[in-house]
């Protein structure tokens, strides 16, 4: 799993995505696939994406108002992932 992935999978979904990691603090993928760090003020050496592999937790929050939080597991993420690549390389004609 990629931060792309995760991008592309918030702004397909229209959900926001969010993480923690060691470094950066608290992490924030929103439907338009920007990442947003909010502990940072300044640029950072911390990769996020080379973090990402230690996350084991995502919670997922639909961009529309009155929609409830989902807090999943990473294998779960990866697999919605899947489906969400595979739709992409098996466009329909």
């Amino acid at each position: 799993m990629t931060l792309q992935d995760l991008r592309r999978y918030a702004i397909r979904h229209r959900c926001r995505i969010q993480f923690q990691v060691e470094a950066a603090g608290q992490c924030l993928v929103d439907e338009h696939g920007l990442l947003r760090i909010p502990a940072l003020r300044t640029a950072s050496t911390a990769n996020v994406g080379e973090l990402l592999g230690a996350v084991e937790q995502f919670v997922l929050e639909p961009a529309a108002e009155n929609s409830r939080r989902q807090t999943i597991s990473r294998a779960e993420l990866e697999g919605r992932l899947g489906d969400v690549s595979s739709a992409a390389q098996h466009p329909e004609e």
